[in-house]
């Protein structure tokens, strides 16, 4: 299929994700699409667009017959699906150009801490660099040996012999450091609200018109294709991660009910294995996992980012002003009083699973 692309096994796992989606949904979701009930939204890769295209055949099956000349019960549902380049893509895989997002990233890296962490494995790396012929430097490091930790989990995967070479270093000791290159996206707060911020406004705004009756169209459900980075960078915004890396065919569902009391709750529950019901899980500082509205809103308004390209720019810009003694500064931003968004955790299996 070529690199980075979908292969038949991703395929056949999308498929029945969204077989047990629409499984999942069957009593409140139209069997038939609409765009008045659905938004899909993907980062511009192939893989993740094919995933989204191969989900949506399992959620929306074969339906008809219609005006077309086709045979009956064989009418496909159509589902278009959203993206942009991803020069400006800062919802999904936030490969758009954030300046203080560079800045403080390159703090984390030479922060005295993770450099530890990595010296402990020189002789490591400098093996794998000396064999892989990838650069293992402190600015390279960290993409590089998750480059080369993925390679080796496909090739593994599809029954590849993998070189005699990687038997000392795959899958350990390069599955610890591909875990902690994860979590180094989003190691500050700065770095979670900025990585995080628009996609967790854009869901809340979602949830509050809804809960209001302002929400035009009056969607049901909004699907977002996306990245293992993506959910970990959630994960970790909230201080979920546990350093378990994201398997394929993972799905986040975060859920908005009105409850028995007439009340509005969100629910969040994470599927990341087809051998059991997803894991509901507990928003730190809500009561319970069926957590109040307003409640999860408060929980998590420091990391919504409501104007992204002014944050992103703000400190950067301000530091040249500065240069040139400019004395006084004031920058205002209004933000929205509702504030809220997605949380993910990779949690281990938990006794008390409560099904909702």
């Amino acid at each position: 299929m070529g690199f980075g692309q979908l292969t038949p096994s991703g395929i056949e796992k999308q498929f029945k994700l969204g077989k047990w989606l629409r499984k999942r949904y069957s009593e409140w979701l139209p069997e038939v699409y609409s765009a008045e009930d659905v938004y899909v939204r993907s980062s511009d890769y192939d893989r993740t667009i094919m995933s989204a295209q191969a989900n949506l055949a399992g959620l929306y099956p074969l339906v008809g017959p219609r005006d077309w000349n086709m045979e009956p019960g064989k009418h496909i549902q159509l589902v278009p699906i959203h993206t942009v380049p991803k020069s400006m893509d800062n919802l999904l895989l936030m490969s758009e150009s954030c300046p203080l997002y560079s800045q403080e990233l390159d703090k984390v890296v030479n922060d005295f801490e993770v450099q530890k962490f990595y010296a402990q494995f020189s002789s490591a790396l400098k093996y794998m660099e000396k064999n892989s012929n990838l650069e293992m430097g402190k600015k390279t490091v960290i993409k590089s040996t998750t480059l080369l930790y993925d390679a080796l989990l496909v090739e593994s995967q599809f029954n590849y012999i993998l070189p005699k070479w990687t038997k000392s270093i795959f899958p350990e000791p390069l599955l610890t450091i591909a875990k902690e290159n994860e979590e180094l996206a989003t190691h500050t707060n700065t770095l979670k609200r900025l990585k995080t911020g628009p996609l967790l406004n854009e869901v809340v705004t979602h949830m509050y018109e809804k809960k209001n009756g302002t929400l035009s169209p009056n969607r049901m459900l909004w699907v977002y294709s996306a990245h293992d980075t993506t959910m970990v960078n959630l994960l970790n915004a909230f201080e979920l991660y546990e350093h378990l890396l994201v398997p394929y065919a993972a799905v986040l569902m975060i859920e908005l009910r009105l409850n028995t009391t007439g009340n509005y709750v969100v629910t969040i529950s994470y599927r990341n294995t087809s051998n059991r019901e997803p894991y509901l899980l507990h928003v730190p500082g809500c009561d319970s996992v069926a957590c109040e509205l307003d409640i999860f809103i408060d929980v998590l308004r420091p990391l919504i980012s409501v104007d992204w390209d002014v944050e992103c720019k703000s400190d950067v810009e301000n530091h040249i002003l500065t240069f040139f003694n400019i004395i006084t500064i004031i920058v205002i931003i209004l933000v929205s009083c509702v504030i809220a968004g997605k949380i993910l955790s990779l949690f281990k299996k938990k006794s008390g699973y409560q099904t909702f």
